[in-house]
């Protein structure tokens, strides 16, 4: 079908992504009973984080025990899960939504199972006060969800490049979309949207994640009216490689951490950990380690590369070297991701490594309720770049959690939503406009080039609003944002060619990685405390007397941002109060007795 020159495609429910989250999302809205097409940037299965990641899936020790055999703890709990996520999360969760993580997790790992994953073994990671840690390698779980998508015949759009979520006056419509293969624009109609994006940790320069992962969703959204929460939190894993600088970005540094008592030290050989967290040292959770080395780095101290040193060399030789043979099978003998690091690394036993905090996860984003729908009818999302679950900081594994319980709960829900409701036509005048405005950046001569226009990007955003803020820096970060938006359009390309043309992509993700910058640096800039992922060094301690609060973003009809801030509700969990030095987390809290809920085992 074609409307004045633009294809139109038609759907149930359209999933954005084909990461974990969205995988999992498509599953549940086909079973139950939606019609479903996936769109994906890149290839089926193979894009976003999930395929690279070499984690774990947490879920109650109990559970883990009892339900599957593993050994776990019978004393552990979801009300002990789901405490820990408070306590590190500092108390800005949203607790209904962390509820339902929890609870829900036993069934959705029992799927996992039932579709045949090996469950490795169970770990115990930083921030957890049991072991919940399934060890189920990224590729893997991608495996698994590719063969049961493929089983239930959905189909997908490799190489679609979403630009836009289209509105009608009663909410949304469907996205617009480039596809790269045919460099035409397609607009997908769907009675429901399911954004399963992922984070925006490549608009920094150091990142574990995907160069796919650019926040485009998160802006997306913003613009179409969702509200955005929590955006000052973006979670940086401390301790991966910087040097040699081929494998600069890999973490197999921070996950020998959990294994091996490895210390964190400055050019001075100084122990730094010792003045945040003296009784967790390394082992504190990474919003922690990530802040204590970017005040090592600010201030003078660090690596000659620019980050911090890393040392197993106060052990015995021979310790590290047996270690190699009972690390989990993604660290085994030296390996990470297929590549052999013994043959690249310097001896371990005798030389420090040079590491430095990479941007990780996002933990804040689009708002969500618990069923995954956000405050515009018809747009659900689920997965990294939502916002409630983890509060100020993720523990580990529970990015795994969020892919299967709330990919599951949103595509449901979607599909619920999908039958309630009848196909509006769009406003193809609008679409229209919304496709010149892709397509300006073919047009111009001469201009900005968008691979500079990124490094700049990726600049600001790690000098003023990275691992360490204050009052001057932020500023800086939103005026920087006015100039890289007003340099954004005059973006340019060097060739006309439409079909997989990587420049004109970048183009457009530039526009929205700038705005996602902005959306960081204004939430961190109001926030006027240290918590969680966002350290200020001019507003150094926790302050929960005045900022038990979420920032709450949406773009006003001027297109300018309207920001309020929300008090958190603390139905099962309530902290004590008062001020308290950053990183000192579980301060006190009282627990509403008549609220407990027990482990679904």
């Amino acid at each position: 079908m074609n409307v004045r020159g633009i294809s139109v495609e038609e759907t149930e429910v359209l999933v954005v992504g084909s990461g974990g989250a969205g995988l999992r999302a498509a599953i549940a809205a086909h079973d139950a009973g939606a019609r479903v097409l996936i769109l994906t940037k890149g290839r089926f299965g193979l894009d976003g984080a999930t395929v690279a990641a070499e984690a774990d899936m947490a879920v109650d020790s109990a559970s883990c025990a009892r339900r599957f055999g593993l050994p776990g703890d019978t004393e552990d709990s979801c009300d002990a899960f789901l405490r820990d996520m408070i306590v590190e999360g500092e108390y800005l969760n949203d607790q209904k939504l962390a509820r339902r993580h929890v609870e829900d997790a036993p069934e959705r790992l029992a799927d996992l199972v039932e579709w045949g994953a090996s469950l490795r073994e169970l770990v115990l990671t930083p921030g957890h006060s049991a072991p919940r840690g399934v060890w189920i390698p990224g590729r893997d779980l991608a495996s698994i969800l590719r063969k049961q998508t493929q089983k239930r015949a959905v189909p997908v759009r490799e190489h679609t490049f979403a630009t836009r979520l289209v509105k009608g006056d009663d909410g949304l419509l469907g996205v617009l979309a480039l596809d790269a293969s045919s460099g035409e624009h397609v607009f997908f109609r769907g009675r429901a949207v399911i954004l399963c994006t992922g984070g925006a940790a490549r608009i920094y320069p150091y990142a574990t994640v995907s160069e796919y992962l650019t926040g485009d969703g998160l802006s997306m959204a913003f613009d179409a009216g969702a509200e955005i929460a929590d955006m000052e939190f973006p979670m940086f894993l401390p301790y991966t490689l910087l040097s040699p600088k081929a494998v600069r970005g890999i973490p197999f540094t921070h996950d020998v951490t959990n294994y091996l008592d490895a210390w964190a030290l400055n050019r001075e050989g100084v122990r730094y950990m010792r003045s945040w967290d003296p009784v967790r040292m390394e082992r504190t959770t990474r919003d922690v380690n990530s802040a204590a080395a970017g005040v090592e780095i600010l201030e003078g101290r660090g690596s000659p590369s620019g980050g911090t040193w890393l040392s197993l060399a106060h052990l015995p030789a021979n310790l590290i070297a047996h270690s190699a043979q009972w690390f989990p099978e993604s660290l085994r003998n030296w390996r990470y991701g297929g590549i052999d690091l013994g043959a690249i690394l310097p001896d371990l036993s005798r030389e420090a490594v040079e590491t430095i905090p990479a941007a990780h996860f996002w933990n804040g984003g689009i708002r969500i309720d618990e069923k995954g729908a956000t405050n515009v009818p018809g747009l659900f999302a689920a997965g990294e770049g939502t916002s409630g679950i983890h509060g100020a900081n993720r523990i580990s594994g529970n990015a795994i959690t969020q892919i299967f319980v709330w990919g599951a709960r949103a595509g449901a829900s979607a599909a619920e939503y999908s039958r309630g409701v009848g196909t509006t036509s769009p406003d193809m005048e609008m679409i229209e406009r919304f496709v010149l405005d892709d397509l300006k950046y073919l047009e111009k001569e001469n201009g900005v080039s968008p691979a500079d226009l990124r490094r700049k990007i990726r600049k600001t955003a790690w000098n003023n609003a990275g691992l360490v803020r204050d009052e001057e820096r932020l500023r800086t970060a939103l005026k920087d944002a006015k100039t890289l938006a007003a340099s954004a359009e005059l973006q340019t390309v060097s060739t006309r060619r439409r079909i997989f043309n990587r420049e004109w992509l970048c183009a457009i993700s530039n526009t929205r990685m700038i705005q996602v910058l902005r959306l960081t640096a204004e939430a961190a800039f109001l926030r006027k405390e240290s918590r969680g992922a966002h350290f200020r060094r001019d507003f150094p301690e926790t302050d929960d007397a005045s900022w038990l609060h979420r920032i709450l973003m949406k773009k006003s009809p001027s297109g300018d941002v309207t920001i309020e801030r929300v008090p958190v509700e603390f139905p099962y969990f309530v902290p004590e109060g008062g001020k308290r030095p950053y990183g000192r987390k579980g301060g006190g809290h009282s627990e509403k007795k008549t609220k407990r809920h027990h482990p679904a085992i």
